[in-house]
């Protein structure tokens, strides 16, 4: 057998071993008074942008962890985030929010909900406005303090929610301090809570859903869990905080056999693509 069909042949065992390890039945949302309790992360990065995972690989992985809905946010782009909901809607699974991360030096904005990118170079008051605009909502994004000096007073009346929990709280020493006093200061300006965001901003590394958003929401539906967010029914959740009566979140799952073996084929594939091509 040549190594080229051997390595194919391990490509085809880790996909069939990456299918079975990922089967896993889809988990309706519970309700709880008279609200369906929908599991979100509103944060998450992909390939064909600044992720790891593909639009079809987040779907299934967000499955594993239990989430009703994600929104891909790469940056400045909505491509990934086009497809994932196309994928979504054909084939099922979480509901993916259309939406960008529009990335300023001195602030970033999730825009959640918008059809088309926004101009991520202006000021915070016109990507919020440009946001609003199109019917979506602005979550400022691991508001840290450095952040901060980018949103005017005015900004934070305009918001529709910040990033409460992000997995920044568990690596710098600030972080989660940083968040809380960004919402207070918000909730103080306002005369009303912001609504609180938990994300994951996965990449690469992070876990999906770690960080979530358990969102209280009339239906379970884009325009539900928009709703909901705009009226401020919404949970921040990380590990270990408590949950709502009859919601369970799944643990953190196992590397995947499967996965590795898929990655480890695709490397091979190409060492001995490219020693073919040294060879001629």
């Amino acid at each position: 057998m040549t190594p080229r069909r051997m390595v194919l042949g391990l490509l085809a065992v880790a996909l069939a071993l990456g299918a079975l390890g990922d089967h896993v039945p889809d988990a309706p949302p519970v309700r709880s008074d008279g609200r369906f309790v929908i599991q979100a992360d509103l944060h998450v990065h992909s390939f064909l942008g600044d992720g790891a995972l593909g639009p079809w690989s987040l779907l299934r992985e967000a499955r594993r962890r239990g989430l009703h809905a994600i929104a891909i946010t790469n940056h400045n782009q909505m491509f990934a985030s086009r497809l994932g909901g196309w994928l979504s809607r054909i084939f099922g699974g979480a509901i993916v929010i259309p939406a960008e991360e529009a990335t300023n030096p001195g602030h970033h904005l999730i825009a959640l909900g918008i059809q088309r990118p926004v101009d991520w170079t202006r000021s915070a008051t016109k990507i919020i406005d440009a946001i609003h605009a199109q019917g979506g909502l602005a979550i400022a994004a691991h508001p840290e303090r450095a952040y901060w000096g980018g949103f005017t007073p005015e900004d934070l009346d305009h918001l529709d929610g910040a990033e409460r929990l992000h997995p920044l709280i568990f690596h710098r020493p600030h972080g989660r301090e940083d968040l809380a006093t960004f919402s207070r200061l918000a909730a103080a300006r306002r005369g009303r809570p912001l609504p609180e965001i938990g994300s994951s901003d996965f990449h690469t590394f992070a876990v999906l859903g770690q960080c979530r958003t358990f969102v209280f929401a009339k239906e379970v539906s884009e325009a539900g869990i928009l709703e909901a967010i705009r009226e401020g029914r919404t949970r921040a959740y990380t590990d270990g905080d408590p949950l709502p009566e009859g919601v369970t979140v799944p643990a953190p799952p196992r590397r995947n056999v499967g996965g590795a073996l898929g990655w480890l084929a695709l490397l091979m594939l190409l060492l001995v693509g490219g020693r073919r091509n040294l060879a001629r």
